[in-house]
């Protein structure tokens, strides 16, 4: 019998597991976007920022919709993946937000 996937409800693992890489590659992302401010490569870290903005976009959109089945459902259980996937978002988001601080504080600095 064949299903189609397309329909399918993700399971909590995958919505996991897809958190977990779009929020780790933002997070890894943002870690090397403050090295190139480091070494004053200001546009390459903004590029950096850009791509780790849109993987937390994405990650966001999985995450919300995995709450919402998470809040619909009491009867499922809240998977030690499922945690391990939201340390990872909110820690990519910290990240994102304080590079992204710290990159305008140096671009300031250095135009005044």
């Amino acid at each position: 019998m064949e299903e189609n996937q397309q329909n399918e409800t993700p399971s909590l693992e995958a919505s996991a597991f897809e958190i977990i890489a779009l929020a780790g590659q933002a997070k890894s992302d943002t870690l090397v976007a403050l090295k190139k401010v480091k070494v004053d490569e200001y546009e390459e870290a903004r590029k950096l920022l850009k791509e780790a903005n849109d993987l937390i976009v994405q990650a966001s959109s999985v995450h919300l919709k995995l709450l919402s089945r998470l809040s619909e459902n009491s009867e499922e259980n809240l998977p030690f993946l499922v945690i391990h996937a939201e340390d990872h978002y909110s820690q990519a988001s910290y990240s994102y937000e304080l590079v992204s601080e710290l990159l305008e504080i140096f671009e300031q600095k250095l135009s005044s």
